[in-house]
């Protein structure tokens, strides 16, 4: 059998042999609910609004217990949407601290916001890998979290030759190069295929490499 595609973050159904995580959001969970079996659970900053930060910081803590819940998230800071920053970034280091706590990776969800982690990664450094998905920073960005335990993940932005992701791509190094399909209702396989292009790779190489991260990150 050869190397699996690894889908680091989805909303949709991830089907064998393709490896990855589902993401949940608590506002769409109940108590009883069946999480497959590699979940990721959080509060999305645009959920933020709706919710009671501590009930719902909570209510996460309980559902850790469930081994199928492997990180927390999508978590994070969006500059586009009206709920107070402050708020955002209080629900963040609240979802943060639980992974540290029950050593959980973080997926995080940022617009306009990398100035906010840089600031918050300058008073603490990550202590579990964390994971910016949909990244699309610049060099500059990539240099200053590259210190930190921090991944980079890329989704169908790549298809779009005049997106940002497709020119930063290259420049991550290779051991911390993630692939995802988000909500995007493609397959992984596209992803991977656009990915080796702009890298100047063969697919089974990136899928050799990233896979290798995926097993460091849940070693």
């Amino acid at each position: 059998m050869g190397i699996s595609y690894v889908n680091i973050h989805t909303h949709n159904r991830i089907d064998p042999p393709v490896l990855g995580i589902q993401s949940f959001d608590i506002q769409e969970i109940n108590h009883d609910f069946a999480f497959p079996r590699y979940s990721a659970l959080g509060l999305h900053p645009w959920n933020l609004q709706s919710a009671n930060l501590e009930s719902s910081i909570k209510t996460i803590e309980t559902h850790l217990l469930n081994p199928n819940i492997i990180a927390i998230g999508e978590c994070g800071i969006d500059r586009c949407i009206q709920t107070p920053i402050e708020l955002q970034i209080d629900a963040f280091i609240a979802q943060w601290g639980l992974a540290e706590q029950y050593q959980k990776i973080v997926i995080i969800h940022q617009v306009k916001a990398y100035a906010d982690f840089l600031k918050i990664f300058k008073m603490a450094s990550p202590g579990v890998p964390m994971i910016f998905h949909g990244f699309n920073g610049n060099l500059d960005i990539l240099k200053k979290l590259s210190p930190h335990p921090i991944y980079f993940s890329f989704g169908a932005d790549i298809l779009n030759s005049k997106s940002k992701a497709t020119k930063i791509i290259s420049e991550i190094p290779i051991e911390k190069l993630l692939l995802e399909t988000d909500v995007w209702q493609g397959d992984i396989e596209t992803i991977y295929q656009a990915a080796a292009n702009l890298r100047h790779c063969s697919t089974e190489d990136l899928k050799n490499s990233i896979f290798k991260n995926y097993k460091r990150i849940f070693k």
